[in-house]
């Protein structure tokens, strides 16, 4: 496969008081450069899946590999999981935990940099460039956060995460509490930022109209089969 696309291949995962694999024999290929989306039912295990890329479960049974820009790590081994989170980040709809908001946009970029951040901080040196992608979504990085529109805020969410330069985003339903406009600016967002950085997102959603418009990887659909056990089913979106 391409060394730049995210590969998984997951044999079991179980939880410890179960009998019943709650994954079993999932494999999927993500390519670099393209928004890709994840759906199902409430309940399926699409956020279990995010929790368990970044390695939020462990403990559990796990049996599998994951292959990151031709590395292959093995799920058995302690260490994966935490070698596997230098390449990836999550973001979820409790975004504005991040963002403080009496400071600018660009403020909250460099704080972003801070290596224990959101920890308490005494001073702030200006480290990094603004990202030149900005200028695309009119977006003045001197605005207060707390003055920007709801799509923006995620946007900034976004680009903060960015500044930890991850190339594999997982990204769990960021438009849930946006309205239709503020929701097309960070679909419009993500998949400039997709193709023009190339990054490797997956995005769980449910919208529909959005997902098909601005989605052109794979659409990848976690479904519940006999016994609670997930399969999942991918095809490309175009």
């Amino acid at each position: 496969m391409n060394a730049n696309a995210l590969s998984i291949s997951l044999n079991r995962y179980q939880f410890q008081n179960s009998s019943t694999p709650f994954f079993e024999n999932l494999a999927f290929q993500l390519e670099r450069g393209k928004l890709h989306c994840l759906k199902g039912k409430n309940g399926s295990g699409k956020s279990t899946l995010f929790s368990l890329l970044r390695g939020n479960m462990q403990g559990q049974q796990c049996e599998g590999s994951i292959t990151v820009h031709g590395k292959v790590y093995d799920l058995s081994h302690p260490q994966a999981f935490v070698k596997i989170n230098r390449h990836l980040s999550l973001v979820n709809q409790r975004y504005d935990a991040m963002i403080a908001d009496q400071f600018s946009f660009a403020d909250n970029l460099q704080f972003a940099c801070l290596a224990n951040y959101p920890s308490p901080f005494k001073s702030l040196k200006m480290s990094k460039p603004l990202p030149d992608f900005l200028e695309t979504f009119k977006i003045n990085v001197d605005t207060p956060a707390y003055l920007l529109s709801g799509g923006q805020r995620q946007i900034l969410a976004l680009s903060m995460v960015l500044q930890k330069q991850p190339s594999i985003l997982l990204l769990d339903e960021p438009t849930a509490t946006l309205d239709p406009a503020n929701a097309r600016l960070v679909f419009e967002f993500l998949h400039s930022l997709a193709k023009n950085h190339q990054l490797t997102m997956l995005i769980i959603s449910h919208d529909p109209e959005l997902v098909e418009e601005f989605c052109d990887g794979s659409h990848l659909e976690v479904i519940v089969g006999q016994e609670g056990k997930r399969m999942l089913c991918q095809r490309a979106l175009r």
